[in-house]
């Protein structure tokens, strides 16, 4: 199991006629990455943390804004490939979202989510010291032994 900060941001702008909207919703999000198994790469992740979500509206007459913080949320599944001896590049599909956020100056709540594919790139190293533990910080099983550390 790896814990780790995650933070997904998606934004969206479009016109119509004489009117511009645009939908930024973003979560940072502490994340656990879950090994289901010991043999093979794939994970699972879930996460939970604070999430953001910004709507603006624009036209000729003026716009409105509305912004709101709440609960941020991340549920996803991936596939770890060792790029080298501490990094990985991971395809992942991931689903997060921002919910109950209260828009400031107002009673409205603004709530909202996104599912995205994507490829990571992350550097992992153990914070847990021990022997071997660098080799402990991915699943062993089926990668080449030059992505795995020694045990001393």
């Amino acid at each position: 199991m790896i814990v780790g900060l995650q933070l997904d941001w998606w934004q969206s702008t479009r016109q119509t006629g004489y009117q511009e909207t645009s939908v930024t919703l973003s979560s940072t999000n502490l994340v656990l990455q879950y090994y289901p198994s010991a043999t093979h790469r794939w994970f699972v992740t879930s996460g939970l943390g604070v999430g953001f979500m910004d709507v603006t509206t624009s036209a000729f007459s003026g716009g409105e804004n509305g912004v709101a913080h709440g609960v941020g949320y991340q549920l996803g599944v991936g596939y770890a490939n060792p790029v080298g001896r501490h990094l990985t590049l991971s395809p992942y599909a991931s689903y997060f979202g921002s919910s109950g956020g209260r828009i400031t100056d107002s009673r409205d709540v603004l709530s909202g989510s996104a599912f995205h594919i994507g490829v990571s790139l992350d550097w992992r190293q153990p914070i847990l010291g021990g022997p071997g533990a660098e080799a402990r910080s991915m699943p062993r099983g089926r990668m080449p032994r030059e992505h795995l550390l020694p045990s001393t």
